[in-house]
């Protein structure tokens, strides 16, 4: 049993280093970051703009190709979308919000 929750923040960022390891670079300094503007999601990064120098490629382009690897598959987002100059957006999901305050409600004072 876990002591506490995943942190969403933390998972992203597992996920996008996973990626651009795959892409052939490791240790790459990029972030996951709260957006100053909600309209921006729950998360942002910028690891397309920091895979772009290494990798020489079009930042946006790199953000639609890690949006594609990243797939449907993962629950708790709603949307994950690339906007220029090639941030990635992540929006959490509805369903991963309320499961995360049950478990919350559950743990009460272990929480």
């Amino acid at each position: 049993m876990k002591d506490r929750m995943e942190n969403p923040k933390e998972k992203i960022y597992s996920i996008l280093e996973k990626i651009a390891s795959e892409m052939g670079i490791n240790d790459l300094n990029f972030s996951v970051e709260k957006p100053k503007d909600a309209t921006h999601g729950d998360f942002a990064s910028n690891v397309a703009l920091a895979l772009a120098k290494n990798l020489k490629k079009n930042p946006l382009e790199l953000a639609q190709e890690i949006i594609k690897e990243i797939g449907s598959s993962n629950a708790e987002f709603e949307k994950i979308e690339a906007v220029s100059p090639g941030f990635i957006n992540f929006y959490l999901s509805l369903k991963y919000l309320q499961n995360q305050a049950q478990n919350i409600i559950e743990k009460g004072d272990d929480y």
